[in-house]
């Protein structure tokens, strides 16, 4: 399994002098180049040119290798990913490690799998909070807002009300010595 994972990283490789990402124009530098990943069964390294964003001054350098297979954060390939992401909704790092070598896989080290999944998280964070904002923009209330109820833990602060005045403010008012 893990010569067949090795056996694609390969073959999706380019070697090709220029190559378009994104409507972007990348040529092959001449230097030497590989990237690690990380799959269900196992570390690969694969050698791959880097290449450089054509007429730009120190421009960004990438592995097309990377667009082409769909690496998560860096190193993870997406079969891993999408196994330990939905393992780690559920588990810690340390048992999403243990199930997906109970499994039969061998996964990254634990430290690997915590550092490349908080990034996947945080950039799902990052994309909903995008995509609320672009949604709230043009969401249309049709009343006022007056208020907003959620539930608050033992820590909580107490609102500041003004008191009605007769007999139910003396109630209040003991209730509210009794809390301090």
């Amino acid at each position: 399994m893990w010569l067949r994972e090795q056996d694609q990283l390969e073959a999706a490789r380019t070697t090709e002098a220029r190559v378009i990402i994104n409507g972007e124009p990348y040529k092959r530098l001449e230097q030497k180049s590989s990237c690690l990943y990380q799959g269900l069964w196992g570390a690969h390294v694969v050698e791959e040119p880097l290449y450089w964003r054509e007429d730009v001054r120190n421009g960004p350098t990438i592995h097309p290798l990377n667009m082409v297979i769909g690496i998560v954060d860096g190193s993870l390939l997406p079969d891993l990913a999408l196994a330990a992401g939905g393992l780690a909704a559920v588990q810690t790092t340390r048992e999403v490690e243990a199930t997906l070598e109970r499994l039969g896989f061998r996964p990254p080290s634990r430290s690997t799998l915590k550092n490349r999944l908080d990034g996947l998280f945080d950039d799902m964070a990052t994309t909903a909070r995008e995509l609320e904002q672009t949604v709230r923009a043009e969401e249309e209330l049709d009343f006022e807002l007056g208020s907003i109820s959620c539930g608050l833990d033992r820590f909580s602060a107490r609102m500041r009300e003004t008191l009605p005045e007769g007999p139910k403010r003396a109630a209040k008012l003991a209730a509210r010595s009794e809390c301090q």
